[in-house]
């Protein structure tokens, strides 16, 4: 794969202590051999002599995920060190005090979170008295003491720290030798972790990378294109899902099925991911002029990171949808970002428009914005679009200039004001020259423009039309007389502020029309006011003048950008010393709190859009818990559940049938091909134990149509008994809530749909994919995959302990039951998988299970169908002698939506036979 390292040009690093390390600068030598001396002074680093050469991610080979194509060309412009093993138990808990692992020794240290590994490699750069590689504003960790969420997360490539290797390092460094069969891996491992650099490991310069332990890398998951790239470092965010990036084999893969060019698990890995064969190694050294690509395929220079959350926001403004948009004046698109969601992550409206000034339209639906920006005198057009990944519905004001566009609601029409220019203010003749304007907007179209008066007041004008102000060098201030508007002629214009040079003046959006604007320094209008720098503070007045408070800019910044946001709430942007507008901060005029919103490389024109709860909606009941099925935190499969919990409100009066289970079930069957009205309300990793908790407290005492229960039956899958239900529920606030009112038997409220679509939502891309023809996964075609699958347990479960077996059988027993109490038919659905699995493994399925012990199982659930006349048995597997085909497929066990087609057929039929 990687030519350009076959020549295994690598360093040793040295073995003294790393406190004995006092220069970290790595030094090349000429060493026939490719290794290195002790004068590389990294204990434990192999240097990486990448300079010049290239390496290539991801694969053209049309077998591999989507994800995983195509190959990709990356150049490097630097050098680099990486681990020579896997971070051990030991090393990790001598590091950190928490989480607590359960290991020891030199095994590596596996079951760690994304962030995890983040706080360890910061540990180590501080250690060494070195920049740290990543920074954050707080933290979140789970009762066990895993980092669950790092917020206002940020890597800096160009710190010369520890850090996690990008993917492109990992696999320059991995192509030097490497040889799966060699590794600890399904084939001899006996399922279990062994000591970093063991067995055919130990002579290795860099061992382990095939197998033992897959490791995190520092790169979200993101597309490839068909390019060449240089010092490349992934996307810039985590996108809708929040995925990252996990590289090699470990104990549980099977020698043939790892390859260079793979980059994930089976199931989707985010930052707070947990598994015992997920470990990880740390890389040193800056990134220089790093290669970012967005989710769109896009190569750029610039990253902006979200540093803060839904509750911080909640908190400062009481609010509770927040949606912030602003000019990333890198490519000069619009981004922008939704709250609550389960993903923080800026969206880039990505066209050729050059888009200054947004603002977001009162229903938080569209954005206003213009192509010029005040203190200049080009031309500008002014454009609406959808506050969408796409911003869709763009249309354009057909006048022949345009600046500067907020929207407000004067006598019960939604108007967009604008002005003629927003030049320099300083000369009156020309300031009253240009004009300003309103136009309707309604139903996606511009109404007929209609001007209100001379002069370009670009500040805002008041909700009941009685202040209009402007700033761009003068502070300039319309006000209506008396019993009027500002449209009659009898207004007064005057200019505020001793006619100091000030700019970005923003009229605050609510009935006390509050001015906010920049100075530049020396102002004397307030008492004990003292000398100032350019843009030091924010000024505010009211609307007649009096100067109420400044607010300082935080040290080493300056403001610039300002506008109102909400009530007592504004927005701005945060200019470094060399003038770079580096965040975006909220601002609060109440208590001068400062709350760092988003950082990037150059960040303009913020504009924060809030809408309040309506407390007579909420009654007696708690808005912060009712529907939040999810937290920031929830692993994925509290997302995907909350997207179906908020399907079930909303259907839960046509219900006749419902989908449950795991992944299989998820992927498996679509609902809108089944007669019944169906939802399918599975979710990933579903086990028993959730399936009757969702069923015994939600489904069968609450959907009144209810007939039928289709569960997935997953044989292999039930050595699970309640962790993983505990892992991914527990502490949910929703569920909590549900449950004090007694799963609201006694009656749903009458809002329940509107208020849990209310509570914090997955991201949009995510709720589209989840309910998806009410419930089905969009599961794309891969096929089976290899004639040896993996095998993701131990073989021997059933063997080792049949308690698990009994667990789960117990628990579908205690359904039927329940079920049959209400006249409900439950059909146990066993879904095909890889018909290798029996041919070529010996195994029941993914999970293992020894064909004896599956033909068990099958024995004691079959004769529950002699027992109970509700329950019956579609086996689609046929014990891997089905009729699917690979195309119809998802991978080894899940179908897709080819598949699902052909099985939701079958259930259909199914159903209608029953008596």
């Amino acid at each position: 794969m990687s030519a350009s390292f076959t020549k295994k040009r690598i360093l040793l690093a040295c073995a003294f202590a790393f406190a004995a390390c006092s220069d970290f600068d790595l030094l090349d030598t000429n060493d026939s051999n490719g290794m290195g001396h002790e004068s590389d002074k990294v204990e434990g680093f192999v240097r990486i002599h990448s300079t010049g050469d290239s390496t290539w991610l991801g694969t053209s080979l049309s077998s591999a995920r989507r994800d995983e194509r195509p190959e990709m060309k990356v150049k490097f412009t630097y050098d680099f060190a990486i681990q020579r093993h896997e971070v051990t138990c030991k090393e990790f808990k001598s590091t950190l005090k928490s989480p607590k692992l359960d290991c020891s020794g030199s095994k590596p240290a596996t079951d760690v979170t994304f962030y995890d590994a983040v706080l360890y490699a910061n540990a180590l750069s501080k250690k060494a008295k070195r920049d740290t590689a990543y920074t954050y504003t707080g933290t979140s960790f789970d009762k066990s003491g895993h980092c669950k969420k790092l917020y206002g997360y940020t890597f800096k490539p160009s710190s010369n720290g520890f850090r996690l290797p990008t993917e492109a390092e990992w696999i320059a460094a991995a192509s030097i030798s490497w040889i799966p069969r060699e590794a600890w891996t399904a084939d001899n491992s006996n399922y279990q972790l062994h000591s970093v650099c063991s067995g055919a490991q130990e002579q290795k310069a860099i061992c382990d990378m095939e197998g033992n332990a897959m490791e995190w890398v520092n790169d979200w998951m993101g597309s490839f294109a068909d390019t060449t790239l240089e010092n490349f470092v992934g996307p810039p965010d985590g996108g809708f899902t929040d995925e990252r990036v996990v590289k090699g084999g470990s104990f549980r893969t099977n020698s043939d099925n790892i390859h260079l060019y793979s980059r994930g698990d089976i199931y989707t890995v985010t930052t707070n991911t947990q598994a015992n064969y997920i470990g990880f190694r740390l890389a040193y050294g800056s990134i220089p002029d790093a290669t970012w690509m967005g989710h769109d395929a896009r190569p750029t220079s610039s990253r902006i990171s979200i540093l803060t959350d839904y509750a911080s926001l909640r908190l400062a403004t009481g609010d509770r949808k927040f949606k912030l948009v602003f000019r990333n004046d890198v490519s000069g698109n619009l981004a922008f970002v939704e709250f609550p969601q389960g993903t923080y992550a800026a969206t880039e409206i990505v066209d050729t428009i050059d888009s200054y000034h947004p603002d977001i339209s009162p229903d938080g639906n569209y954005v206003a914005f213009c192509t010029g920006y005040e203190g200049a005198s080009s031309k500008s057009a002014l454009y609406v679009r959808k506050l969408d990944s796409k911003g869709s519905g763009l249309v354009k004001l057909d006048v022949k200039q345009a600046v500067i566009p907020r929207w407000r609601i004067i006598d019960g029409d939604t108007v967009i004001v604008y002005v003629t220019s927003a030049d320099n203010n300083k000369d009156e003749d020309t300031f009253k020259k240009e004009s300003t304007w309103l136009v309707k907007f309604e139903g996606g179209k511009f109404g007929t423009p209609k001007k209100l008066f001379d002069g370009a007041y670009h500040g805002g004008i008041s909700n009941d039309m009685k202040t209009a102000v402007t700033g761009s060098q003068l502070l300039r201030v319309r006000l209506a007389p008396k019993e009027s508007t500002i449209e009659d002629p009898l207004s007064t214009d005057t200019v505020w502020y001793e006619g100091r040079q000030i700019c970005n003046v923003s009229l605050s959006k609510n009935n006390a029309a509050q001015v906010a604007f920049l100075a530049f320094g020396n102002s004397s209008s307030a008492k004990g006011d003292k000398a100032e720098r350019a843009h030091e503070y924010i000024h505010i007045t009211t609307r007649y003048g009096k100067h109420t408070k400044q607010i300082q800019a935080p040290s080493n910044y300056t403001f610039d950008h300002t506008e109102w946001a909400t009530g007592n709430t504004l927005v701005a942007t945060l200019t470094t010393p060399d003038g770079v507008h580096e965040k975006i901060a909220l601002v609060s005029s109440k208590n001068n709190q400062i709350i760092y919103l988003a950082e990037g490389d150059e960040l303009w024109h913020p504009c924060l859009w809030t809408k309040a709860g309506n407390d007579s909606t909420y009654s007696n009941l708690d808005p912060d818990s009712i529907g939040m099925y999810m937290t920031e935190t929830s692993a994925p499969e509290s997302q995907i559940m909350k997207v179906k919990m908020d399907l079930f409100w909303e259907k839960l009066d046509s219900i006749n049938a419902v989908i449950i289970g795991s992944s299989r079930s998820f992927s498996g069957i679509d609902p809108i091909m089944l007669n019944p009205y169906t939802v399918n309300i599975s979710y990933s990793r579903e086990c028993l134990t959730g399936t009757d908790y969702f069923l015994t407290n939600y489904v069968i005492p609450l959907a009144p149509k209810l007939k039928y229960i289709i569960l997935a039956l997953d044989y292999d899958r039930w050595f699970v008994k309640d962790e993983i239900f505990k892992e991914i529920f527990d502490g949910v606030p929703g569920y909590l809530y549900d449950e004090h009112h007694n799963f609201w038997h006694d009656g749903v409220p009458q809002n329940m749909v509107e208020l849990s679509k209310a509570a914090l939502q997955p991201e949009s891309d995510l709720i589209e994919s989840f309910s998806f023809h009410r419930g089905i996964s969009l599961s794309y075609t891969v096929g089976w995959g290899s004639e040896r699958p993996d095998i993701d347990n131990d073989p021997d479960w059933f063997e080792k302990d049949s308690s698990s077996f009994w667990y789960n059988f117990n628990l579908l027993e205690k359904i039927i039951n329940s079920a049959i109490k209400e006249h409900i038919f439950v059909v146990g659905v066993v879904f095909p998988q890889s018909p290798y699995f029996i041919k070529n493994m010996k195994v029941f399925g993914r999970y293992g299970l020894n064909l004896d012990k599956a033909k068990f199982i099958q024995e004691q659930v079959d004769a529950l169908t002699k027992k109970y006349t509700n329950f019956y048995v579609l086996d689609e597997y046929n014990n891997g002698k089905h009729d699917y085909e690979s195309d119809e497929f998802g991978n080894s066990d899940h179908l897709n939506l080819i598949g699902a087609q052909k099985m939701s057929i079958r259930v259909s039929k199914f159903l209608e036979e029953l008596p």
